[in-house]
């Protein structure tokens, strides 16, 4: 094939792809493939080159394969890559577990999302993403403004007043709580069981200039290093152990203060019943400590965990500590003789 022949194939395609070219050579064959893999942009340019009459085809060919395998590595290196948890189901369904991640991304954020920001985060390509985000929007669980994404509040406060009743703390309980505020100025919090963790389910913020950030309600995980944790698997059946044994017999380490040996968590949680409140020294945040007590409400197992957090100056501090534990103390002789009322 010569260059008038190209040319007038270039010059009839209004798409800027290639008809049929009947008896190709090796050349003409090469020269195929170099300009049905080019954007349409390059396609131009070499159209041009070859109306004007110039000889830049081998340039052209010299290029191509740079351009293609370009691509080809761009392309790679933005898709999506399979989930790597090892804890992961066999029938997970992956595009819901993507949505999902989303979600939990797009929430934790202060400020709303752009598509690609998202994309980011989560680890997967652009398109992928911006599909989850529309099946989102439509089922109402994001707001999309312009560019932006944001949770669509509607469908969050309808979903969070559904499953209140479930975790909503006893007048007692939010009573008590109140009380330990106002005794120590310290913030406290309430904590139950929610399914196999332990989360967050009060807060009360105290009065002090210096306070513990990042304190609020939904907070779960890391049952051993919480000092609610501890209180509420001390004083509960021993078969609730088992949502903090691992297979390997080490827990999760937040700190470098965490306990991660079972045989020293089960001393520490004898130690507990023998006092009758948990500690937590730094094993959760670095510069925050924490002490819980368990509240049962005429049950035979605790409800709840009542818990204050202190920041590390305060906690060092002797005099201030027992009249923080004296504070979580009387709650827990308030509860007593509400429970034994109850049972009378």
């Amino acid at each position: 094939m010569d260059l008038r022949v190209a040319s007038s194939v270039l010059r009839n395609t209004g798409s800027g792809t290639i008809a049929a070219i009947p008896k190709l050579s090796l050349c003409d064959s090469c020269f195929h493939n170099i300009i049905t893999t080019l954007p349409f942009w390059l396609l131009s340019t070499v159209k041009y080159c070859l109306q004007a009459g110039t000889l830049l085809v081998g340039l052209v060919a010299l290029l191509s394969p740079c351009a293609y395998d370009f691509r080809m590595a761009s392309t790679a290196k933005t898709a999506d890559k399979p989930s790597t948890d090892p804890e992961a189901p066999k029938d997970l369904v992956q595009s819901v577990a993507r949505a999902l991640n989303i979600v939990d991304v797009v929430a934790a954020s202060k400020e709303p999302m752009r598509a690609q920001s998202i994309a980011s985060a989560v680890n997967l390509h652009i398109a992928t993403t911006s599909h989850l985000l529309a099946t989102l929007v439509h089922a109402g669980y994001l707001e999309r403004n312009e560019r932006t994404y944001k949770l669509a509040a509607g469908k969050i406060l309808d979903l969070s007043s559904r499953v209140e009743e479930d975790w909503r703390p006893s007048p007692l309980a939010l009573s008590l709580l109140q009380m330990v505020v106002e005794a120590t100025g310290e913030s406290a919090y309430l904590s139950a069981w929610q399914g196999r963790t332990v989360t967050v389910v009060a807060v009360e913020e105290g009065s002090h200039a210096v306070r513990v950030a990042d304190l609020r309600v939904g907070v779960s995980g890391d049952i051993h290093a919480r000092a609610s944790g501890k209180a509420l698997l001390a004083f509960g059946p021993e078969s609730q152990l088992e949502r903090v044994r691992s297979v390997d017999g080490e827990l999760g380490r937040r700190t470098e203060h965490t306990i991660t040996t079972l045989p020293e968590f089960l001393a520490d949680l004898e130690l507990t019943r023998s006092r009758g409140y948990a500690l937590d020294h730094q094993e959760y945040v670095l510069g925050v400590c924490g002490m819980a007590v368990p509240i049962f409400e005429g049950s035979q197992r605790p409800r709840t965990a009542l818990s204050i957090t202190v920041p590390l100056h305060r906690f060092t501090n002797e005099e201030y500590f027992q009249r923080c534990l004296d504070a979580l103390m009387e709650a827990r002789r308030l509860d007593n003789e509400e429970g034994n009322s109850t049972q009378a």
